[in-house]
């Protein structure tokens, strides 16, 4: 089977951007989170058995075939194709991601685990973009609230880890940061929730002297 050609396109099916409104830096934080959207939704899609769901073929019948569903693989691509725009100081972890991503259509024909361990890597490869937009609360609550699928996709470095190396003062300290965030732009209920879920999190992934060092 051919690999999956990332083909440049000014036609997006799926991703609410254009190469000139993802250059905002809070749309670049969204778009990064919509991708690790879709990989965790993959992740649940294995879990469930649900492969058919991961990718679907090309569209050529545009615009008939419209209406038709779109596989989780077919959104990631489109959403990687504003990578570069959205990330300009990024363009080798960009290549790194396009290239990984040219093979996924012969990962789809695999066994579950090396769709799974594909999956990881993918993952691993958005770590730079994730440190790029470590001041996007909105992107931090999604690791937060995410943390137990991001721990599985992820094992050698859960929400926990990757928060304190984005933020060593502490998870007490990012905790009141993001609240404050929140308040001052009027979302209270959010801030509210952000307390218990990092006790959760903390709780859930006690430190190891790996981890310390």
């Amino acid at each position: 089977m051919a690999p999956f050609i990332m083909h440049k396109r000014e036609v997006f099916f799926y991703s609410p951007f254009s190469h000139f409104s993802v250059k905002q830096h809070h749309h670049a934080a969204l778009l990064l989170q919509f991708i690790l959207f879709e990989i965790l939704s993959a992740l649940k899609q294995i879990k469930k058995d649900s492969l058919e769901a991961l990718y679907t073929p090309e569209r050529i019948l545009f615009p008939y075939d419209w209406s038709k569903k779109i596989g989780i693989f077919n959104k990631i691509q489109e959403h990687a194709l504003l990578l570069e725009s959205a990330f300009p100081k990024l363009k080798n972890s960009v290549s790194l991601f396009y290239k990984s991503l040219a093979y996924a259509t012969e990962v789809m024909v695999q066994e579950k685990q090396s769709i799974l361990s594909y999956l990881r890597s993918l993952f691993q490869l958005l770590l730079p973009f994730i440190e790029s937009c470590k001041e996007n609360e909105e992107l931090l609550f999604f690791l937060i609230k995410n943390h137990q699928l991001i721990a599985e996709i992820n094992p050698q470095e859960n929400s926990k880890d990757l928060l304190l190396k984005m933020y060593p003062r502490g998870l007490k300290f990012l905790s009141r940061l993001l609240g404050e965030h929140y308040r001052k732009r009027g979302y209270s209920s959010i801030a509210s929730e952000i307390e218990p879920l990092m006790k959760e999190l903390d709780e859930s992934y006690p430190l190891t002297e790996e981890s310390i060092s």
